[in-house]
């Protein structure tokens, strides 16, 4: 995950009611901002002076920014508990914040030259617990950038990595993930498995070809307890996105399988 700033910030942030890891994704506390250097929050427009700026001026690693992506890619944030029935209603978020450095935004945007230039330099993905530069590759499809930080192995960290190419129906990049990195069980910061972002597909058959190939290397791979405060199974929040009743049931048959 990526951490809060300081202790004091991470206390503040678990003494704050319905305190989530994920939170520490989004939140930065005054102080440390005053005491480091303020992080400045950038879109898909403005990232992009902010990365060549950091080429000149090569401040490398010990700098990051917040950028705010035009989409959520955190699930647990999209679903909401029906106050009458407590089955899920799907609102989904129309973005969200994370924390990027200079690799991670360049790969955010398919720049290869700047891609080329921040991989020189080492590798802070591998421990530091940010969304992986590799990650945001399969989210935006920039095949052409997925090579070249599988040379450098920037895919040390799979924080995410799994999740995006679930999201995007990269079957054969999950296949490669799981049995380079032994991925069994992964979650994200709110422990949402990677198959429930392939219910943002549209296509039934694409979501269902990235299911089996989840279910063929994660027994577990469905399962979703404990995550919501409802025990809502990936069937669930499948109908609650307005998916079609063949694919709902399709899940159901396959929750109880695996299950029984």
């Amino acid at each position: 995950m990526d951490s809060p700033c300081c202790s004091s910030c991470f206390q503040g942030l678990e003494n704050k009611p319905k305190w989530r890891l994920s939170d520490s994704l989004k939140l930065l506390c005054d102080n440390c901002a005053i005491l480091s250097k303020e992080v400045e929050t950038y879109d898909r427009r403005s990232i992009g002076p902010w990365i060549e700026r950091q080429i000149r001026e090569s401040e490398g690693y010990s700098y990051r920014c917040r950028m705010k992506l035009d989409q959520n890619i955190f699930p647990f944030d999209d679903f909401k508990a029906n106050s009458s029935t407590g089955a899920p209603v799907f609102v989904p978020g129309r973005r969200c914040n994370i924390f990027v450095t200079p690799l991670s935004a360049a790969t955010y945007l398919g720049n290869v030259r700047a891609v080329k230039y921040f991989l020189q330099f080492p590798d802070p993905h591998e421990n530091n617990g940010l969304v992986s530069p590799l990650s945001l590759a399969c989210l935006q499809g920039h095949s052409h950038v997925i090579p070249l930080l599988s040379e450098r192995n920037e895919s040390g960290n799979t924080l995410n990595t799994a999740h995006m190419a679930a999201r995007t129906g990269r079957s054969h990049f999950i296949h490669h993930l799981y049995h380079k990195f032994y991925l069994q069980g992964a979650c994200d910061v709110d422990s949402i498995p990677p198959a429930i972002h392939a219910l943002y597909l549209d296509d039934d058959e694409q979501i269902k070809e990235v299911f089996l190939t989840l279910i063929g290397l994660d027994r577990d791979a469905l399962d979703t307890l404990g995550i919501w405060k409802y025990h809502w199974t990936c069937a669930d929040l499948a109908r609650a996105m307005g998916k079609s009743n063949d694919l709902v049931a399709w899940l159901e048959d396959k929750c109880r399988s695996l299950t029984s």
